[in-house]
Protein backbone atom coordinates (compact mmCIF):
# COMPACT_ATOMS: atom_id res chain seq x y z
CA UNK A 1 0.00 0.00 0.00
CA UNK A 2 1.10 3.59 -0.49
CA UNK A 3 1.66 4.31 3.19
CA UNK A 4 4.56 1.87 3.19
CA UNK A 5 6.48 4.14 0.85
CA UNK A 6 5.94 7.53 2.46
CA UNK A 7 8.78 9.75 3.58
CA UNK A 8 7.87 13.11 5.07
CA UNK A 9 7.53 15.62 2.25
CA UNK A 10 10.77 14.60 0.51
CA UNK A 11 12.64 15.68 3.63
CA UNK A 12 11.94 19.30 2.76
CA UNK A 13 10.50 20.44 6.08
CA UNK A 14 10.94 24.21 6.18
CA UNK A 15 9.39 27.04 8.22
CA UNK A 16 8.09 28.62 5.01
CA UNK A 17 4.98 27.46 3.17
CA UNK A 18 5.84 26.16 -0.31
CA UNK A 19 5.40 28.42 -3.30
CA UNK A 20 3.91 25.63 -5.39
CA UNK A 21 0.41 24.21 -4.99
CA UNK A 22 -0.71 20.60 -4.68
CA UNK A 23 -1.91 19.67 -8.14
CA UNK A 24 -4.68 17.22 -9.07
CA UNK A 25 -3.95 13.62 -10.00
CA UNK A 26 -6.82 12.47 -12.20
CA UNK A 27 -7.61 9.32 -14.11
CA UNK A 28 -7.90 9.96 -17.84
CA UNK A 29 -10.44 7.83 -19.65
CA UNK A 30 -9.44 9.20 -23.09
CA UNK A 31 -5.76 8.34 -22.61
CA UNK A 32 -6.59 4.99 -21.02
CA UNK A 33 -8.69 4.16 -24.06
CA UNK A 34 -5.92 5.37 -26.38
CA UNK A 35 -3.46 3.08 -24.60
CA UNK A 36 -5.86 0.20 -25.09
CA UNK A 37 -4.37 -2.24 -22.59
CA UNK A 38 -6.74 -4.08 -20.24
CA UNK A 39 -5.66 -3.67 -16.63
CA UNK A 40 -3.71 -0.47 -17.33
CA UNK A 41 -5.04 2.92 -16.34
CA UNK A 42 -3.55 6.28 -17.29
CA UNK A 43 -3.40 9.07 -14.72
CA UNK A 44 -2.50 12.72 -15.23
CA UNK A 45 -0.47 14.79 -12.76
CA UNK A 46 -1.68 18.27 -13.70
CA UNK A 47 1.34 20.51 -13.24
CA UNK A 48 -0.22 22.92 -15.71
CA UNK A 49 -2.36 23.99 -12.73
CA UNK A 50 0.62 25.54 -10.93
CA UNK A 51 0.50 29.34 -10.41
CA UNK A 52 3.08 29.84 -13.15
CA UNK A 53 1.54 27.26 -15.45
CA UNK A 54 4.26 24.64 -15.18
CA UNK A 55 6.11 22.36 -12.76
CA UNK A 56 9.08 24.74 -12.66
CA UNK A 57 7.82 26.56 -9.56
CA UNK A 58 8.28 23.41 -7.47
CA UNK A 59 12.02 23.27 -7.91
CA UNK A 60 12.80 26.95 -8.31
CA UNK A 61 10.53 27.87 -5.41
CA UNK A 62 12.38 25.38 -3.23
CA UNK A 63 15.74 26.77 -4.33
CA UNK A 64 14.79 30.38 -3.60
CA UNK A 65 13.33 29.54 -0.19
CA UNK A 66 16.37 27.53 0.83
CA UNK A 67 18.57 30.47 -0.17
CA UNK A 68 16.46 32.74 2.05
CA UNK A 69 16.98 30.41 4.99
CA UNK A 70 20.73 30.05 4.46
CA UNK A 71 23.15 31.74 6.87
CA UNK A 72 24.03 34.51 4.44
CA UNK A 73 20.48 34.96 3.22
CA UNK A 74 19.67 36.11 -0.28
CA UNK A 75 19.58 39.66 -1.62
CA UNK A 76 18.44 39.12 -5.19
CA UNK A 77 17.35 36.40 -7.61
CA UNK A 78 18.98 36.26 -11.03
CA UNK A 79 17.78 33.81 -13.68
CA UNK A 80 18.97 32.97 -17.17
CA UNK A 81 15.83 31.61 -18.77
CA UNK A 82 13.30 33.32 -20.99
CA UNK A 83 10.97 30.36 -20.68
CA UNK A 84 9.00 28.76 -17.88
CA UNK A 85 12.00 28.69 -15.54
CA UNK A 86 12.43 32.45 -15.81
CA UNK A 87 8.74 32.94 -15.10
CA UNK A 88 8.99 30.68 -12.05
CA UNK A 89 12.06 32.56 -10.81
CA UNK A 90 10.23 35.88 -11.12
CA UNK A 91 7.20 34.49 -9.27
CA UNK A 92 9.31 32.92 -6.51
CA UNK A 93 11.26 36.14 -5.99
CA UNK A 94 8.14 38.30 -5.89
CA UNK A 95 6.48 36.03 -3.32
CA UNK A 96 9.67 35.99 -1.23
CA UNK A 97 10.08 39.76 -1.16
CA UNK A 98 13.20 39.73 -3.35
CA UNK A 99 14.14 41.71 -6.45
CA UNK A 100 14.66 39.63 -9.56
CA UNK A 101 16.49 40.01 -12.84
CA UNK A 102 15.76 37.56 -15.65
CA UNK A 103 18.29 37.56 -18.50
CA UNK A 104 16.75 36.32 -21.74
CA UNK A 105 18.15 35.77 -25.23
CA UNK A 106 16.75 37.83 -28.09
CA UNK A 107 14.87 34.77 -29.33
CA UNK A 108 12.52 34.96 -26.33
CA UNK A 109 8.99 35.84 -27.50
CA UNK A 110 7.70 39.25 -26.47
CA UNK A 111 4.67 37.59 -24.88
CA UNK A 112 6.87 35.64 -22.46
CA UNK A 113 8.97 38.72 -21.67
CA UNK A 114 5.75 40.52 -20.69
CA UNK A 115 4.67 37.62 -18.45
CA UNK A 116 8.00 37.67 -16.63
CA UNK A 117 7.89 41.45 -16.29
CA UNK A 118 4.32 41.26 -14.95
CA UNK A 119 5.66 39.24 -12.01
CA UNK A 120 7.80 42.24 -11.07
CA UNK A 121 11.10 41.09 -12.54
CA UNK A 122 13.51 43.19 -14.55
CA UNK A 123 13.92 41.61 -17.99
CA UNK A 124 17.35 42.03 -19.57
CA UNK A 125 17.89 40.91 -23.16
CA UNK A 126 21.40 39.63 -23.89
CA UNK A 127 22.71 37.51 -26.74
CA UNK A 128 20.87 35.37 -29.25
CA UNK A 129 20.84 32.01 -27.44
CA UNK A 130 20.44 30.78 -23.85
CA UNK A 131 24.18 30.23 -23.44
CA UNK A 132 24.78 33.96 -23.96
CA UNK A 133 22.07 34.91 -21.49
CA UNK A 134 23.40 32.51 -18.88
CA UNK A 135 26.93 33.94 -19.18
CA UNK A 136 25.51 37.42 -18.56
CA UNK A 137 23.54 36.15 -15.56
CA UNK A 138 26.73 34.66 -14.10
CA UNK A 139 28.42 38.03 -14.60
CA UNK A 140 25.61 39.81 -12.72
CA UNK A 141 25.76 37.33 -9.86
CA UNK A 142 29.51 37.87 -9.49
CA UNK A 143 28.89 41.61 -9.15
CA UNK A 144 25.95 41.31 -6.73
CA UNK A 145 26.69 40.20 -3.14
CA UNK A 146 24.47 37.38 -1.79
CA UNK A 147 22.60 37.06 -5.05
CA UNK A 148 21.22 33.72 -6.18
CA UNK A 149 21.80 32.35 -9.68
CA UNK A 150 18.80 30.25 -10.68
CA UNK A 151 19.74 27.71 -13.32
CA UNK A 152 16.74 26.43 -15.31
CA UNK A 153 17.23 22.81 -14.22
CA UNK A 154 20.71 21.87 -12.93
CA UNK A 155 20.71 22.23 -9.14
CA UNK A 156 20.05 19.78 -6.25
CA UNK A 157 17.54 22.13 -4.59
CA UNK A 158 15.58 22.24 -7.82
CA UNK A 159 15.55 18.44 -8.04
CA UNK A 160 14.36 18.17 -4.44
CA UNK A 161 11.55 20.59 -5.15
CA UNK A 162 10.44 18.65 -8.20
CA UNK A 163 10.44 15.52 -6.05
CA UNK A 164 7.48 16.84 -4.06
CA UNK A 165 5.40 15.84 -7.06
CA UNK A 166 6.10 12.21 -6.13
CA UNK A 167 5.06 12.86 -2.50
CA UNK A 168 1.63 13.86 -3.77
CA UNK A 169 1.32 10.88 -6.11
CA UNK A 170 2.11 8.44 -3.30
CA UNK A 171 0.17 10.03 -0.48
CA UNK A 172 -2.95 8.25 0.85
CA UNK A 173 -6.07 9.41 -0.95
CA UNK A 174 -4.28 10.33 -4.17
CA UNK A 175 -6.40 7.85 -6.08
CA UNK A 176 -3.72 5.23 -6.59
CA UNK A 177 -3.92 2.05 -4.51
CA UNK A 178 -0.24 1.22 -5.13
CA UNK A 179 2.80 2.96 -6.62
CA UNK A 180 2.56 3.48 -10.37
CA UNK A 181 4.12 0.93 -12.68
CA UNK A 182 5.41 3.69 -14.93
CA UNK A 183 5.77 7.45 -15.08
CA UNK A 184 6.09 9.44 -18.31
CA UNK A 185 8.09 12.67 -18.20
CA UNK A 186 9.06 15.17 -20.89
CA UNK A 187 12.80 15.83 -20.85
CA UNK A 188 14.84 18.87 -21.81
CA UNK A 189 17.87 19.28 -19.56
CA UNK A 190 16.52 16.62 -17.22
CA UNK A 191 15.76 18.49 -14.00
CA UNK A 192 12.21 17.18 -13.66
CA UNK A 193 13.23 13.63 -14.53
CA UNK A 194 16.07 13.76 -12.00
CA UNK A 195 13.86 15.05 -9.20
CA UNK A 196 11.14 12.48 -9.84
CA UNK A 197 13.55 9.55 -10.13
CA UNK A 198 15.42 10.49 -6.98
CA UNK A 199 12.20 10.85 -5.02
CA UNK A 200 11.18 7.31 -6.00
CA UNK A 201 14.66 6.01 -5.23
CA UNK A 202 14.52 7.40 -1.70
CA UNK A 203 11.59 5.08 -1.13
CA UNK A 204 13.26 2.08 -2.69
CA UNK A 205 10.91 2.28 -5.67
CA UNK A 206 11.93 1.85 -9.29
CA UNK A 207 8.92 2.31 -11.58
CA UNK A 208 9.44 2.28 -15.33
CA UNK A 209 10.88 5.70 -16.08
CA UNK A 210 9.79 6.81 -19.55
CA UNK A 211 11.47 9.95 -20.86
CA UNK A 212 9.87 11.78 -23.79
CA UNK A 213 11.78 14.01 -26.21
CA UNK A 214 11.30 15.59 -29.63
CA UNK A 215 13.53 15.14 -32.65
CA UNK A 216 16.07 17.95 -32.63
CA UNK A 217 16.09 18.27 -28.83
CA UNK A 218 16.77 14.63 -27.98
CA UNK A 219 19.98 14.87 -25.99
CA UNK A 220 18.98 12.03 -23.62
CA UNK A 221 18.12 9.52 -26.32
CA UNK A 222 21.43 10.21 -28.06
CA UNK A 223 23.24 9.76 -24.75
CA UNK A 224 21.47 6.45 -24.15
CA UNK A 225 22.37 5.28 -27.66
CA UNK A 226 26.04 6.22 -27.33
CA UNK A 227 26.46 5.28 -23.67
CA UNK A 228 27.53 8.73 -22.51
CA UNK A 229 26.24 12.34 -22.47
CA UNK A 230 26.76 14.25 -25.69
CA UNK A 231 26.28 17.85 -26.72
CA UNK A 232 23.89 18.36 -29.61
CA UNK A 233 25.29 20.60 -32.35
CA UNK A 234 22.11 22.66 -32.22
CA UNK A 235 18.43 22.65 -31.28
CA UNK A 236 16.11 22.25 -34.25
CA UNK A 237 12.92 21.23 -32.44
CA UNK A 238 10.09 23.72 -32.18
CA UNK A 239 9.39 22.44 -28.66
CA UNK A 240 11.64 25.16 -27.29
CA UNK A 241 11.09 24.25 -23.64
CA UNK A 242 12.95 21.00 -24.34
CA UNK A 243 15.83 22.88 -25.95
CA UNK A 244 18.80 21.77 -23.86
CA UNK A 245 21.85 20.69 -25.85
CA UNK A 246 23.06 18.29 -23.15
CA UNK A 247 21.47 16.31 -20.34
CA UNK A 248 22.73 17.33 -16.89
CA UNK A 249 25.25 14.88 -15.41
CA UNK A 250 23.19 13.99 -12.34
CA UNK A 251 20.21 13.07 -14.50
CA UNK A 252 22.43 10.83 -16.61
CA UNK A 253 23.72 9.09 -13.48
CA UNK A 254 20.19 8.61 -12.15
CA UNK A 255 18.96 7.19 -15.46
CA UNK A 256 21.78 4.65 -15.38
CA UNK A 257 20.79 3.63 -11.86
CA UNK A 258 17.33 2.74 -13.16
CA UNK A 259 18.92 0.36 -15.66
CA UNK A 260 16.40 -1.43 -17.87
CA UNK A 261 13.58 0.42 -16.13
CA UNK A 262 14.63 3.62 -17.93
CA UNK A 263 13.69 4.23 -21.55
CA UNK A 264 13.36 7.15 -23.94
CA UNK A 265 10.72 7.76 -26.60
CA UNK A 266 11.36 10.36 -29.30
CA UNK A 267 8.57 11.93 -31.34
CA UNK A 268 8.42 14.57 -34.05
CA UNK A 269 7.31 18.14 -33.41
CA UNK A 270 4.15 17.39 -35.38
CA UNK A 271 3.37 14.38 -33.20
CA UNK A 272 3.94 16.39 -30.03
CA UNK A 273 1.73 19.24 -31.27
CA UNK A 274 -0.98 16.80 -32.36
CA UNK A 275 -0.91 15.19 -28.91
CA UNK A 276 -1.26 18.59 -27.21
CA UNK A 277 -4.17 19.42 -29.52
CA UNK A 278 -5.85 16.08 -28.82
CA UNK A 279 -5.35 16.71 -25.10
CA UNK A 280 -6.96 20.13 -25.50
CA UNK A 281 -9.98 18.49 -27.07
CA UNK A 282 -10.11 15.64 -24.51
CA UNK A 283 -9.46 17.63 -21.32
CA UNK A 284 -9.91 21.29 -22.34
CA UNK A 285 -6.40 22.20 -21.17
CA UNK A 286 -3.81 24.06 -23.27
CA UNK A 287 -0.21 22.84 -23.04
CA UNK A 288 3.04 23.48 -24.84
CA UNK A 289 4.32 20.96 -27.37
CA UNK A 290 7.04 20.08 -24.86
CA UNK A 291 4.25 18.60 -22.76
CA UNK A 292 2.80 17.06 -25.91
CA UNK A 293 5.92 14.92 -26.21
CA UNK A 294 4.95 13.09 -23.01
CA UNK A 295 1.28 12.86 -24.01
CA UNK A 296 2.21 11.44 -27.41
CA UNK A 297 3.84 8.43 -25.76
CA UNK A 298 0.38 7.27 -24.67
CA UNK A 299 -1.73 8.68 -27.50
CA UNK A 300 0.52 6.94 -30.05
CA UNK A 301 0.76 3.69 -28.05
CA UNK A 302 4.53 3.91 -27.60
CA UNK A 303 4.70 2.93 -23.94
CA UNK A 304 7.39 0.21 -23.72
CA UNK A 305 6.01 -3.30 -23.35
CA UNK A 306 8.00 -3.80 -20.14
CA UNK A 307 5.88 -1.09 -18.52
CA UNK A 308 2.64 -2.78 -19.57
CA UNK A 309 3.25 -6.47 -19.07
CA UNK A 310 2.03 -6.57 -15.48
CA UNK A 311 -0.75 -4.01 -15.82
CA UNK A 312 -1.01 -1.22 -13.27
CA UNK A 313 -1.19 2.53 -13.31
CA UNK A 314 0.75 4.83 -15.62
CA UNK A 315 1.21 8.45 -14.59
CA UNK A 316 1.83 11.10 -17.24
CA UNK A 317 3.25 14.35 -15.89
CA UNK A 318 1.39 17.16 -17.63
CA UNK A 319 4.25 19.62 -17.27
CA UNK A 320 2.25 22.48 -18.75
CA UNK A 321 3.97 25.63 -20.00
CA UNK A 322 2.85 29.21 -20.67
CA UNK A 323 4.70 29.82 -23.93
CA UNK A 324 1.84 28.80 -26.23
CA UNK A 325 -1.47 30.02 -27.63
CA UNK A 326 -4.33 28.11 -29.22
CA UNK A 327 -3.51 29.57 -32.64
CA UNK A 328 0.17 28.65 -32.31
CA UNK A 329 -0.68 25.11 -31.29
CA UNK A 330 -3.15 24.78 -34.15
CA UNK A 331 -0.48 25.86 -36.62
CA UNK A 332 2.13 23.47 -35.17
CA UNK A 333 -0.37 20.63 -35.33
CA UNK A 334 -0.97 21.39 -39.01
CA UNK A 335 -4.60 22.33 -38.55
CA UNK A 336 -4.38 25.72 -40.30
CA UNK A 337 -3.50 24.34 -43.69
Amino acid sequence: VLTEHLISATQLTMPLPPLHVRTPLIESRPLTEALGRPGCRVWLKLENCQPTGSFKIRGIGCMVQRALLADKGCSQVISSSGGNAGLAAAYAAAHSGLPCTVVVPSSTPESMRKRVSAEGAQVLVHGSVWRDAHAKAEELVSATPNSLLVHPYDNPDIWDGHGTLVDEILEPGSGLSSPPSAIVVAVGGGGLLCGIARAFQRRGLYPNLIAAETVGANCLSVAMATGHPVTLPGITSKATSLGASQICSSTWTTVQEFGDKASCVVCTDAEAAAASWRFLEDHHMLTETACGAALSVVYNSRVPETALSNGGDIVVVVCGGRNVTVSQLSELAGLDS
